[in-house]
């Protein structure tokens, strides 16, 4: 599975303790995001795993979305096979 958290751009480093917290390795995407009409820098936390980081990540969402006074921070699943190499 690829899980993905949307996220507004900021405090960087503290997401990357958080998600360090939780799996053993991810990608930090950096895009610009629109919410309710109005653009903002974002970021797209990627992590590959099986189905057991679902709760793990819907932690981690929570957490960051605390964090960052967010009013929502977007978990998506994608269910894939991958292949690593």
């Amino acid at each position: 599975m690829i899980f993905r958290l949307y996220m507004e751009d900021k405090n960087r480093d503290m997401v990357k303790t958080l998600v360090s917290t939780a799996v053993d390795g991810f990608s930090l995407i950096p895009c610009e995001g629109v919410w309710k009409g109005q653009s903002e820098h974002s970021l797209i936390v990627e992590v590959v795993g099986d189905a057991t980081l679902l709760p793990v990540l819907t932690d981690v969402a929570k957490a960051i979305k605390a964090a960052n006074r967010q009013e929502a921070v977007l978990l998506v699943t994608i269910h894939d096979d991958h292949v690593m190499i």
